[in-house]
């Protein structure tokens, strides 16, 4: 990122940042409410557009390399009653951009589906109804539905913000083995906890404030 400004009509969200993320790091994204960390994330995902700077992505400008990344929004609501199953919320990871009438999921995909299951170790849920399951479990399904398009880069917003601690363990320490393959941007509001598995931490109040893997006082940040 490179001089990044957002700005939704005469509001600036985010000022003048520049952060460079190398391949293979895992770095969190914090900072107060309202200081433009889901802004940038956005930015990078071409949700909401630059006022000015520029973000690239493995070498490529960010609005040609969506392909590259797997994405959990920082807020998934399923409708309990809606008949649809872990295995059936992970496959729609995998539809194309452009979809057809009659789409069908190929063998291809089915087997992609059940490696990831496996690998985030959820394949006793592949049938249950999404509703049926707890925040954790839910979370799971949400990472495997991001793992199972094959991204390079991993992106998350709050990914652990309504779990208890013992959930929130887990989803961390699944990211911390994930780390290991690919490169991990996380907004987190776990303050120096995040320090126990990202390699950095970027912290943010509309500018970038620090950036290092040194543990600061997050509390004493927000208000620069």
């Amino acid at each position: 990122m490179d001089q990044v400004t957002v700005k939704y009509n005469h509001i600036v969200a985010v000022h003048n940042v520049s952060l460079a993320v190398e391949e293979g790091e895992f770095v969190a994204i914090a900072g107060p409410n309202g200081g433009g960390k889901s802004s940038l994330i956005k930015a990078i995902l071409d949700l909401v557009p630059l006022a000015s700077g520029s973000i690239q992505i493995f070498g490529q400008d960010h609005r040609k390399a969506k392909g590259l990344i797997g994405y959990i929004p920082q807020q998934s609501v399923f409708d309990s009653k809606f008949p649809i199953t872990v295995r059936d919320v992970i496959l729609m990871g995998r539809l194309p951009a452009s979809l057809g009438f009659f789409h069908r999921f190929t063998r291809k995909d089915e087997r992609r589906v059940d490696e990831i299951m496996e690998e985030l170790k959820i394949e006793s849920l592949a049938d249950r109804p999404i509703g049926e399951l707890s925040g954790g479990q839910k979370q799971k399904v949400l990472l495997a539905r991001a793992l199972v398009t094959d991204p390079k880069m991993l992106i998350l917003d709050e990914p652990t913000a309504s779990l208890d601690p013992p959930s929130k363990k887990q989803i961390y320490e699944l990211l911390k083995e994930l780390n290991k393959k690919l490169t991990i941007l996380m907004i987190s509001h776990d303050d120096e906890r995040i320090f126990d598995y990202a390699t950095s931490v970027a912290y943010i109040n509309k500018k970038l404030i620090y950036r290092g893997n040194e543990v600061r006082s997050f509390d004493k940040m927000a208000t620069t």
